[in-house]
């Protein structure tokens, strides 16, 4: 990455570290980065199966939700 976008963000964290909603959306940004990674990279097909029972069993809670 380059040092301007370290700088810039670096600038942003500081200046919104204190707030929740940075805490949260940063983690939430976390964590869809390492599922993307972890599907991408990583996971074998039975695990892909898994994953997509999971996501189709939410998607239903939700729809019925």
């Amino acid at each position: 990455m380059s040092s301007t976008y370290n700088n810039r963000f670096k600038k942003y964290y500081d200046t919104n570290i204190q707030d929740e909603d940075f805490k949260q959306k940063k983690r939430h940004s976390s964590y869809k980065s390492s599922a993307k990674t972890f599907v991408n990279r990583y996971a074998t097909v039975d695990e892909l199966e898994e994953l997509t029972e999971l996501i189709a069993k939410k998607l239903n809670d939700i729809k019925e939700g």
